[in-house]
């Protein structure tokens, strides 16, 4: 199981797992963390598949994710690469 820690000076986090995807909401503090966010967004939008993972925009700067199970992984660990996340670690 993959374990992470929000980094919450920059964000609030909420997960919920489907049958075939993960949901995420989303809420930035400030506008840089916005700003961190989206480019987040820029970077699993400019790929080649364009519902692997999926963003929507809220009112009040908070983003609902869409994130499809094979790619849980990957975006966690995007939200750690853009230091949205402080801790990300496998338990056994």
């Amino acid at each position: 199981m993959l374990n992470y820690s929000v980094n919450e000076n920059l964000i609030l986090l909420e997960e919920r797992r489907g049958e075939e995807d993960y949901e995420f909401l989303i809420s930035t503090v400030d506008e840089k963390a916005h700003n961190t966010l989206m480019e987040l967004r820029s970077f699993f939008e400019g790929d080649d598949v364009f519902s692997d993972v999926l963003f929507y925009s809220l009112k009040n700067k908070k983003i609902q994710v869409i994130v499809r199970r094979d790619l849980y992984v990957s975006f966690i660990l995007g939200l750690f690469k853009w230091k949205l996340l402080k801790r990300v670690n496998w338990s056994l």
